[in-house]
């Protein structure tokens, strides 16, 4: 299942590389009027807005719609934002900046939503800088910038078809009351095809256990439990730091600013 469930996180790290090499681009460059400034900022901060907005309720689309159509919907978004930018077209300055940007929105809502509902997943970074070096030097034209940008797609493209073929989660089938569909997973993947294995009979009942504790104690908690105490406070606070702290050691500007950095000191090839 793995191999076919990391694309999920690939397409921020992806972007982080294809938004530099773009900006190598005399092509791209020339479409989008040589953006610099707040302009070139929003480019790049978009995606983390859109990504932001999903954050309160991507968890509960997981518990909600199940750990396949999850990370479905969010492959989807990914697709459809990926191809708005792909495929944007030379209409005035104001109409053409806001295809790409809410392209990009969709795509940041579309991998928190993706990366919230699927496993660990590893981001491939290093794969989109090649991209725009390969495009930029066999290509012409717009297809230079347009071909990396629908690149997008090909990741969560696979994990789109792949999804259908990967078993439900058995702990959500018993959330929703499928204890049989739950029984049946694990009688597959966990019991070696025994109907009546011991580990499986078990593991039925510690998830159905399980399940009744947490919603026991859900019912008495819920978001304010962040704030409530001074001790709960302080870890919502390193929590927020370690967030803002780690987009200030630099990356950021590697990764979406580079060829920029390089410009400005001459270094242009």
């Amino acid at each position: 299942m793995i191999p076919f469930l990391f694309p999920a996180s690939s397409t921020l790290g992806f972007d982080g590389s294809l938004l530099n090499g773009l900006q190598t681009m005399d092509t791209w460059q020339a479409y989008f009027d040589h953006p610099t400034g707040s302009r070139l900022g929003l480019y790049s901060a978009v995606p983390g807005l859109g990504g932001l907005a999903v954050l309160p309720i991507a968890p509960y689309l997981a518990d909600i719609l199940g750990r396949k159509i999850g990370p479905a919907v969010g492959c989807s978004m990914i697709v459809a934002g990926a191809l708005m930018q792909a495929l944007t077209q030379s209409h005035p300055h104001s109409s053409r900046d806001a295809l790409l940007l809410i392209g990009r929105i969709l795509m940041g809502a579309g991998s928190n939503v993706a990366k919230a509902t699927a496993p660990l997943l590893i981001t491939e970074a290093i794969i989109a800088a090649w991209t725009c070096f390969g495009t930029l030097n066999n290509m012409s034209g717009d297809l230079q910038w347009r071909h990396p940008m629908g690149l997008q797609c090909l990741m969560p493209g696979i994990l789109l078809i792949a999804i259908w073929f990967i078993p439900e989660s058995p702990r959500w089938l018993i959330s929703k009351e499928r204890h049989e569909d739950a029984r049946k997973v694990l009688i597959k993947y966990h019991g070696n095809g025994d109907e009546n294995d011991a580990f499986v009979r078990w593991e039925l009942a510690d998830i159905s256990n399980t399940l009744q504790l947490e919603r026991s104690a859900a019912a008495n908690n819920g978001w304010k439990e962040l704030v409530r105490t001074k001790g709960n406070r302080k870890r919502c606070y390193l929590i927020l730091a370690t967030a803002f702290f780690s987009q200030c050691s630099g990356n950021g500007l590697v990764s979406y600013y580079l060829s920029v950095i390089l410009n400005s000191i001459g270094i242009g090839e």
